[in-house]
């Protein structure tokens, strides 16, 4: 089964993603910081890094994205969308290599069904 790492500070979003993802039978590893998550990363080698960027910034993508034992994993964003802040975070990520985003509240289906590419497309 594949395995899903999740970055994201936020007790509550970690936990929900976490729940919603073990459901659909993904194996999740949840961090709640960046650092401990690229060890982690590098470790684990995971099929798919879920990064909130309500917590982390565009260059811990780029981190992700340009370290040889993590460059090839997926990596799709999620944000906070307020006042279209989040929405642009988002589509920064993008530019700078994030597979796809999800933004914040998270719509359970949404976020199914954007892994569930990811992972066809892998």
């Amino acid at each position: 089964m594949a395995r899903i790492l999740v970055i994201d500070n936020s007790n509550n979003g970690a936990l929900v993603s976490k729940h919603l993802l073990e459901k659909e039978g993904y194996n999740i590893d949840g961090v709640q910081n960046f650092e401990e998550g690229i060890l982690l990363a590098k470790d684990k080698e995971p099929d798919l890094i879920i990064l909130d960027l309500d917590t982390s910034e565009i260059n811990d993508l780029v981190r992700i994205l340009s370290t040889p034992l993590t460059s090839s994993i997926p990596v799709v964003v999620t944000a906070t969308n307020s006042n279209n802040l989040g929405r642009m975070k988002c589509i920064a990520a993008i530019w700078n290599g994030a597979r796809d985003y999800v933004l914040k509240p998270l719509n359970t289906n949404e976020l199914i069904q954007r892994i569930h590419a990811q992972m066809t497309l892998s």
